[in-house]
């Protein structure tokens, strides 16, 4: 992708989670692009200099790739030269200029073997810049933990060092993996944890200003405590702008100071529409973005102009002139394409889609979010995908630009009672795009290349429901085998929905609350099922209800929905797909081969209490007696390294695993219990995908016993959904909450006699959940299961 922006650079001052200009110091504070440098008369000496001033001209114009050359050429001028400091500090410019190119997974790696370089040398200021590039990269992919842990050493060492610059970089730092953290919570419902992150991040970011930075660095922190306070229009605090307005004066005119304008300026913005009484006249706002526009000019710098002209752009909008703002956003829009800057693009063309609307202007509205989609698609496309805090907020900057399309798909044209056939597939094409979107988000992959298209998938006993929540509606599109689409919408605030949704999932995890549970399931029945009763009994034929869910209707297991008689697993047997494409349906081979692991004895691992699992061997002994071959790795057997070399050395085609686990969608609480130690998501799905003799592994079925999904997590599914697809399995088996363990060993129990039988995994899921109903009336009991993915 050409010219990202100067991608890393001007992350430091455009992203939410804010990142220290990767910063080198030796032995004073440098700044973003400021290459470290060892001044000498050494003819190799004096060409690595060279080269390193050379890089950091480069990146500052955004030339990412040469400066990452250039300080290679500087790294071999080092080798020669025999100075291993200078490698090292060449390595950490190359780092950064990876970064720049959105390749952090290279960087990760260079930064790990720079910190094996660096372990037995005593502390050092370039000590203190290693662990720091590393924390700031691991908070970009996701490892926010090990980002806290490893930013805090390095100000530990910046302290011990009396070096007061760097320990404000990594607290900075440390703010803004806090931030993050923040995020993360929030987006699977834990509120309290994540005010306790932003009070952590607030204090960070204020223990800075308190400490005298350096201009940059104290602009950083008011810029990144502007952008939380705007997220909280009610604390006064937000005039700290008067201080920003500032702190831009102390800083030279460069592309960091003007990036710091428009940070400063889209803060404000949002403080203007909320109209906080803190928030400066609209004329104020737009100087800023005027003198930014300017100076970007003059440094030719069409990416800041684009962004400039598209914040204009929004300023005019606030101020109901759309006219004007359409004629900005354009501009903007042209500069960013022309550089083939999708990650701008696609704003401007989803703010044009909502200032068409504003106008009236249907076709143009839609044809906008469709570009807008195209410039995501493109920009999952050409960088590496990464977590959800990372360059985008997945949710605040990818999803409500399909949602507001689809909405605008699914509203009938003009003396019409419901949407066109060809507005319901692009519908559904656009909320299978989304649910890939997340599915690549939590993943952190884009190579989820897809194998069929839904209207392509041929089952001619399956039903595929897609529900789409959206923010005035329930909207519901049903498929069937060689049918027109059937569509229905139930008026309702999504918050509504979402509170009958909540208190659902609550009551079915009680074992006391089957009345409760039949009212609220009954509610979600009429949604989803009951105006789609006729036509769904009308085609006898018709045994399988393939959900595609959103949102929250992913926590609730559709076997429980009950038309006041009976629940829908009595009538219907039913399978979960996060997107038909990722799982093309095929029956399940005859010839089984089946890997039993796990673990029942009761563990301390890193703080976590996991208890003894009572049924664990008779759930095993059971499967053993339906399905044969049979191999196992049990208790203290069942480690990482065995598990690796049986599933290298052979081939299965059912993957069992009887053990505590949790599946969320936040990496670090994704794991399943191995002996003495926790496997993660990502260790589960790199062990499982390992190919035998040069031939793809093909796994049938991954079943995941006496595991669950994160309550509150609405993405948990996707989660679970995530580590088949990394794994290569083509589905799974799991329940959303702890399964009684007699109850979870008889319908293990039962689903293998009936796989057995040569049936469909989701037909056997049926019987033996229908085997539990008889003689477990509560859907605490018999209800957790779900499998998700192909369902023949």
């Amino acid at each position: 992708m050409k010219k990202l922006l100067i991608k890393f650079l001007i992350l430091a001052i455009l992203s939410l989670v804010v990142t220290v200009s990767v910063a080198q110091i030796i032995p004073r504070m440098l700044m973003a692009g400021e290459a470290i440098a060892f001044p000498t008369n050494s003819t190799f000496l004096q060409t690595a200099i060279t080269w390193n001033e050379t890089g950091k001209k480069q990146l500052e114009q955004g030339e990412a790739e040469a400066a990452l050359k250039s300080w290679q050429q500087a790294e071999i001028a080092y080798h020669k030269a025999k100075d291993e400091n200078g490698v090292i500090g060449s390595q950490i410019n190359q780092a950064q200029a990876l970064q720049a190119l959105g390749k952090y997974q290279e960087a990760e790696k260079l930064l790990i073997k720079i910190q094996e370089s660096l372990k037995s040398q005593p502390d050092s200021l370039l000590k203190v810049l290693a662990k720091r590039n590393l924390g700031d990269v691991w908070r970009v992919t996701g490892n926010l933990i090990e980002s806290e842990k490893i930013l805090q050493e390095s100000w530990k060492i910046a302290v011990s060092l009396q070096s007061p610059e760097n320990a404000n970089a990594a607290q900075l730092s440390l703010g803004n993996t806090a931030v993050a953290q923040a995020k993360r919570a929030e987006s699977v419902g834990e509120k309290k944890q994540a005010k306790e992150e932003i009070k952590k991040a607030l204090n960070f970011y204020q223990t800075v200003l308190k400490n005298n930075p350096s201009p940059l660095i104290k602009l950083q922190a008011q810029l990144n405590l502007l952008y939380l306070f705007s997220e909280n229009p009610e604390s006064s605090e937000v005039e700290i702008w008067l201080k920003i307005r500032e702190s831009l004066n102390e800083i030279p005119i460069n592309h960091i100071a003007v990036a710091a304008r428009i940070n400063f300026a889209n803060s404000l913005l949002k403080l203007y529409q909320s109209s906080n009484k803190y928030t400066p006249e609209s004329k104020e706002i737009y100087q800023i973005l005027e003198t930014a526009l300017q100076q970007s000019r003059n440094l030719n710098n069409q990416r800041l102009e684009a962004y400039t002209l598209g914040y204009l752009g929004k300023l005019y909008e606030l101020n109901q002139q759309p006219l004007e703002a359409i004629k900005l956003t354009n501009q903007a829009l042209n500069i960013a394409q022309l550089e083939q800057a999708w990650d701008i693009a696609y704003q401007w063309q989803w703010q044009l889609g909502r200032l068409y609307n504003i106008q009236g202007e249907k076709a143009k509205t839609i044809a906008a979010y469709k570009t807008a989609i195209n410039s995501l698609d493109i920009l999952r496309k050409n960088l590496i995908a990464i977590n959800p805090e990372g360059q985008f907020s997945f949710r605040d900057d990818v999803e409500p630009v399909y949602r507001q399309l689809v909405d605008l798909l699914l509203q009938p044209e003009p003396g019409k009672k419901e949407p066109s056939q060809e507005n319901l597939k692009l519908a559904i094409e656009n909320i299978d795009g989304l649910q890939l979107a997340e599915i690549q988000n939590l993943l952190g992959c884009t190579n989820l290349a897809p194998s069929v298209f839904t209207n392509q998938v041929v089952d001619p006993k399956a039903a595929i429901i897609y529900p789409i929540i959206l923010d005035r509606r329930l909207a519901v599109i049903l498929q069937l085998p060689g049918k027109d689409l059937s569509y229905h919408e139930t008026l309702l605030d999504r918050q509504e929905i979402e509170r009958i949704l909540k208190e659902l999932r609550t009551d079915l995890t009680a074992s006391n609350r089957k009345n409760e549970v039949v009212i609220n399931s009954q509610k979600v029945y009429q949604w989803l099922i009951q105006p789609f009763d006729e036509i769904l009994s009308n085609n006898q034929s018709i045994k399988t209800l393939v959900f595609v869910l959103d949102g929250y209707l992913r926590n609730i297991p559709m076997a429980v929905l009950s038309d006041g008689k009976n629940y829908l697993m009595e009538k219907y047997a039913i399978a979960i797909s996060p997107r038909i494409e990722l799982f093309t349906p095929k029956p399940l081979s005859r010839k089984l081969k089946v890997f039993l692991g796990g673990v029942g004895e009761a563990q301390n691992i890193d703080g976590k209490e996991f208890e003894k699992i009572e049924y664990f061997e008779a759930e095993l002994n059971e499967i053993k007696s339906n399905i044969d071959p049979i191999r196992d790795l049990i208790n203290n057997n069942f480690t990482k390294s065995n598990i690796e070399k049986l599933l290298a050395s052979e081939e299965f085609s059912i993957i069992h695993i009887k053990t505590h686990g949790e599946f969320s969608s936040t990496p670090d609480r994704t794991f399943i219990v191995a002996y003495n130690q926790l496997l993660k998501a990502t260790d589960l799905a790199r062990l499982i995908e390992t190919n035998t003799q040069s031939k793809p592994r093909e796994i049938e079925l991954l079943v995941l016993s006496a595991c669950y999904t994160a309550q509150g997590d609405n993405r948990a599914v996707l989660g679970l959904a995530g580590i088949a697809i990394g794994a290569g399995a083509r589905s799974t088996i799991s329940s959303l909450w702890i399964a009684q363990d007699v109850a979870n060993t008889a319908l293990m129990a039962r689903f293998y006699e009936e796989l057995s039988k040569g049936i469909s995994r989701a037909e056997a899921l049926n019987i033996a959940q229908k085997a539990l109903f008889e003689q477990y009336k509560s859907p605490n009991v018999w209800a957790p299961y779900v499998l998700v993915g192909n369902w023949l």
